[in-house]
């Protein structure tokens, strides 16, 4: 992707341990900014469209049995131009397939490609 000076990344992710550990992977990048983050679809929608960011890092399974999927078809329903990462534990064909149908840019699983996934921003 090569990012821009100043990209504003915005966490979805229902587990704190794994947004702690996403903001701490991408402090060691300059030009990005984490600018919020949220635990389920409901936040993550309503401070997702009021932020505007230019990537949304994005997990399936949310709080409250909610889905990433409705994240991510609502913002890039907002904000079409909006950089989508998933990274989830439910990597397998048939999520990458619907998370691609949503908008989704890129498709990382959780448990071992957390270094794939910050290489998006180099």
């Amino acid at each position: 992707m090569g990012v821009k000076s100043n990209t504003s990344v915005f966490i979805v992710e229902d587990s704190s341990i794994i947004r702690t550990r996403i903001k701490m992977l991408l402090s060691g990048i300059k030009k990005v900014k984490v600018v919020g983050e949220a635990d389920c679809a409901v936040d993550a929608i309503k401070f997702g469209s009021k932020l505007l960011p230019d990537v949304l890092v994005l997990d399936i399974n949310l709080l409250g049995n909610d889905t990433g999927f409705l994240v991510l078809k609502e913002l890039k329903k907002i904000h079409p131009a909006l950089i989508t990462i998933v990274l989830t534990n439910y990597a397998d064909a048939q999520y990458q397939k619907r998370s691609e149908e949503l908008g989704a840019n890129y498709f990382f699983d959780k448990s071992n490609q957390f270094d794939e996934m910050v290489k998006v921003f180099n």
